[in-house]
């Protein structure tokens, strides 16, 4: 983690391309510089805010409004697999111990089966591995 000095510095940093900016205003190459390093040093909000301030004052520009969407659908690929571990750390514990139990369930009634219906042990074994197979592809989607 980056100490305060550090994020003192990235900010500078970033300020000093704003500037840069700001002198170069219509180059392409001195707005993506600026963008591609708030990127890496996840100044993302820095970045829109001067963005908005600037479409404020001076009205909005095809340019401006690029670098806005740029913005935009970096942040939304950054923060996106932060929202997925906030859904998985919201799912109610009741569901997983309902799911366990139910997995549990499923098991215990296709050893009954298999005791109880040895002509049907093909067909017992093949649902089952479909039932495992559907709980492995839903475990490993969540990841």
């Amino acid at each position: 983690m980056s100490t305060v000095n550090e994020d003192g510095c990235v900010r500078k940093v970033a300020e000093e391309l704003w500037f840069k900016v700001l002198e170069d205003f219509d180059s392409e190459t001195v707005h993506n510089a600026f963008i591609d390093y708030c990127i890496a040093t996840r100044q993302l909000p820095l970045a829109g805010e001067k963005y908005r301030t600037c479409r404020e004052h001076t009205g909005n520009t095809l340019l401006i409004d690029t670098c806005i969407k740029r913005i935009v659908l970096s942040a939304q690929v950054y923060y996106l697999p932060d929202r997925r571990k906030e859904r998985a750390a919201q799912r109610s514990p009741f569901l997983r111990l309902f799911a366990a139990a139910l997995f549990l369930l499923s098991g215990f009634i296709a050893v009954a089966l298999w005791i109880s219906f040895p002509d049907l042990r093909i067909v017992i074994l093949i649902c089952v591995a479909m039932v495992l197979a559907g709980g492995i592809y839903q475990f490993k989607r969540r990841l």
